[in-house]
């Protein structure tokens, strides 16, 4: 969850069917939004197996393909704000480039950390 957005991630090679991670963290957006990237074909087969009515993602995808909507009141302005992240991550070059602003913050923050003991 934490690292989404700052290292490479594929879907095709067939290991990983779903992806959960927020809008905060790596994307830089603010906390309030979580989101799921997954395989559609296994997600149709999910029907009735949820533990819980807000954690119903096979219900959330079927009522927002019908009806274009949330099936309850989306956080409006994390919402925006994750739009105005993916938008900031693609002008700093998308995944790779993020990772490199932070493997350099890293790096600068070592150093100096070296120089107090």
């Amino acid at each position: 969850m934490s690292a989404f957005g700052a290292i490479p991630v594929s879907l095709r090679n067939g290991h990983i069917t779903y992806i959960i991670s927020s809008a905060n963290k790596c994307i830089e957006g603010v906390p309030g939004f979580a989101f799921v990237i997954g395989k559609k074909q296994h997600l149709l087969t999910c029907q009735g197996q949820a533990r819980s009515l807000v954690l119903d993602l096979y219900d959330q995808y079927t009522y927002m393909e019908q009806s274009k909507q949330f099936r309850f009141t989306p956080p409006t302005h994390t919402i925006l704000a994750f739009k105005r992240a993916l938008d900031e991550l693609d002008q700093e070059g998308g995944v790779d480039g993020r990772a490199k602003r932070y493997e350099a913050n890293n790096k600068l923050i070592r150093e100096k950390m070296k120089t107090l003991g």
